[in-house]
């Protein structure tokens, strides 16, 4: 999930932190550095759950179109491969990622 790339940016900002600050602090430095790196996977997380909401929302607009009055041909057969979309569906399904939501309470 995380990429090496982004812990040694991570590491690195933390470092120049701790030798600008006057205070040095070692356990200061460690847990700000943690606290990072779960906020890059609460980030992650953001991105695969916006996944999911466009795909809802997409969904909520071809509802609204088929109900329309006067509904044009694409309004009663609209394109739903990207509301069908395979990883959407299971990434919706996934427990390990309903549970992670819920524990850190990510909506």
């Amino acid at each position: 999930m995380i990429s090496r790339r982004l812990l040694r940016i991570k590491v690195l900002q933390v470092l120049y932190a701790y030798y600008k600050s006057s205070e040095k602090d070692l356990n200061r430095s460690e847990k700000e550095l943690f606290f990072s790196i779960n906020k890059a996977y609460d980030l992650f997380y953001y991105v695969l759950m916006l996944a999911v909401e466009v795909t809802d929302y997409a969904d909520s607009r071809i509802e609204l179109a088929r109900n329309k009055k006067i509904s044009t041909y694409e309004d009663l057969n609209p394109n739903t491969r990207f509301v069908d979309n395979l990883f959407v569906n299971q990434l919706r399904n996934n427990r390990q990622f309903k549970r992670y939501l819920e524990s850190e309470k990510l909506s």
